[in-house]
């Protein structure tokens, strides 16, 4: 014993550990520490000894042999054929027995099966790849021999103390599990060498089937058992066949069902199997049940599988969920910028209304005029998105929209810039184009440069003459030069109504915006037609510029 033990220490690594279904043979399954098993188990069957047989002697004739007599076995020096039997009373025999894991590799079973009986068992090898097996020593029916109980097996040896080797190996997929070893008696010259196979399979719901067959007194026994197990596996019921080739087949191999054994020296006869067993786990809060640790462990890889799983969902639901959330709130700052907007927009609006009016009225107020402009400029770059707005709605009023020009062009950075050269591009209206012509001069925006000699040859005087006269004064101021291959045609000169005005300094504002560069919408328009639509709104002679350098390029 304490050679297995060493070995058994040896080798700890994990095998299957759980308890078997199986009866009749030995297996590899072990419990876990801390684990029992509690069992009872009962045959019902016939005593060997209660069979009458009428035997063939030598001389031919027959002979009524009591089963309990076996004299004639030497008397007639010849062997028996069993021709006939009564109808004996039957027997149920009983075994008591406690499993218990120690730990995983080593377990213990002790028991009552006609006498004390003991065993124990421990692990070499475990199924720790897909190739590998569990392997198992150990001994059991010491003391007693359970199978001598069951079957009321008589005979002047001593028939106890017997090793095995167990093998054992799971299919996983179908459930399925194989067993395999030899069981030896070294004292008991027939009973050396009996090698055993079980097959036991699992279908669901608890239930659970083994196939059992090993050799005694050298033939072979087949055995079927099913067991049912509740309770979280906990609570263990089985009922079975014993002997199956004896059962259901008699000596000449024909079908012939029967209780009684075939031989009255037979080691093993049929039977009814009945076994109860439980299952549980010794200290406080201890929880049992058949599961192996392996299977355990494979439960909660699985569960650990299932919680990925879950989390990776969480995650992508989460992700779906902050998308809607940022969507949401993407829509409510639109929604929320797109109201910001138009109040921007309404009151960009009424403040160049205001503009427009301090322009036109009889007293020109330059302090008016800067604080108007300044109002706009603390909107940002959400008073330019909204200047350009009203610059492109060509519902609004012509005026309003040449002071947002002026505005942007006070303005002066490069986002105004930008809508400037915009509306420039695309605009037809040549009020616009000659205000924003003056306004991007102002602000020496070299990038203007190619629209200007595009529109330095405009069919619109006015048009043509404001995109030189800025285009020269853009060369002169910059350095930037004109397009050698540019020819611009000649405009005729025509008589302008210029009135010069102080200039109107913008205090408080960058370097290069000023509100004394602030134009009016008639700032540099050169046609004559256009000056005589104007003048009834200028109730005193007045520039519409609100200085005198925007005015320069129409009128120079």
């Amino acid at each position: 014993m304490a050679v297995l033990l060493l070995l058994a220490g040896m080798s700890t690594v994990e095998g299957k550990t759980r308890w078997s279904s199986l009866r009749m043979v030995p297996d590899a399954d072990l419990l876990p520490g801390g684990d029992f098993v509690i069992g009872f188990d009962g045959m019902l069957g016939k005593s060997i000894d209660e069979i009458d047989s009428m035997v063939l002697t030598a001389d031919s004739s027959w002979m009524v042999v009591s089963g309990a007599d076996t004299s004639f076995d030497t008397a007639f020096d010849t062997s028996y054929v069993v021709v006939d039997t009564t109808d004996p009373a039957m027997f149920f025999t009983q075994s008591y027995m406690v499993k218990l894991g120690v730990v995983e590799w080593v377990n213990f079973h002790i028991g009552y099966s006609g006498g004390f009986t003991l065993g124990f068992k421990a692990r070499l090898l475990g199924e720790t790849s897909k190739a590998m097996p569990s392997l198992a020593i150990g001994a059991h029916n010491i003391f007693n021999h359970k199978e001598v109980n069951h079957f009321k097996y008589k005979t002047d040896k001593e028939i106890n103390n017997e090793f095995f080797v167990a093998f054992g190996k799971s299919a996983e997929r179908i459930k399925l599990r194989l067993h395999a070893g030899i069981q030896s008696m070294p004292t008991v010259q027939r009973e050396v060498f009996n090698p055993f196979f079980a097959i036991e399979k699992y279908f669901g719901f608890g239930l659970y089937t083994a196939l059992e067959a090993h050799r005694r007194d050298l033939s072979y026994h087949f055995h079927l058992f099913a067991n049912m197990r509740a309770l979280d596996d906990k609570l263990e019921i089985s009922a079975g066949a014993v002997a199956l080739e004896s059962m259901f087949f008699d000596e000449n191999k024909q079908l012939s069902i029967s209780l009684s054994p075939r031989s009255p020296h037979a080691f093993v006869g049929p039977g009814i199997w009945f076994g109860i067993r439980f299952h549980s786990r010794m200290g406080f809060g201890g929880k049992g049940g058949f599961v192996s640790t392996e299977e355990k462990i494979q439960k909660q890889d699985e569960t650990i599988e299932s919680l990925r799983g879950e989390m990776d969902s969480l995650r992508q639901e989460l992700a779906t969920a902050t998308k809607a959330v940022r969507d949401v709130r993407e829509t409510m700052g639109a929604m929320g910028d797109s109201a910001e907007t138009v109040r921007i927009k309404n009151r960009v609006i009424a403040e160049l209304e205001m503009l427009k009016a301090l322009y036109t009225a009889d007293e020109f107020d330059p302090d008016s005029v800067r604080s108007v402009v300044s109002r706009i400029r603390r909107f940002g770059e959400r008073g330019v998105a909204a200047l350009k707005e009203i610059l492109t709605d060509e519902s609004l009023d012509r005026h309003v929209r040449q002071y947002s020009v002026t505005v942007l062009g006070t303005i002066g950075n490069r986002s105004a810039s930008d809508v400037l050269l915009d509306v420039l591009a695309r605009t037809g209206d040549p009020d616009l184009k000659i205000e924003i012509l003056i306004a991007l001069g102002k602000m020496r925006e070299t990038r203007a440069m190619y629209l200007m000699e595009q529109l330095a040859n405009d069919p619109n005087d006015a048009i043509a003459l404001t995109a030189q006269e800025v285009l020269r004064r853009l060369s002169e101021q910059t350095g930037a030069k004109i397009s050698p291959d540019l020819k611009m045609r000649k405009i005729p000169p025509q008589q302008r109504q210029t009135i010069p005005e102080s200039k109107i300094e913008v205090k408080e504002e960058q370097p290069d915006d000023a509100a004394h560069d602030s134009t009016g919408p008639e700032r540099g328009n050169t046609s004559p037609q256009k000056a005589a639509e104007d003048k009834p709104q200028r109730k005193r002679a007045k520039s519409s510029d609100a200085g005198s350098d925007a005015a320069q390029p129409a009128g120079e």
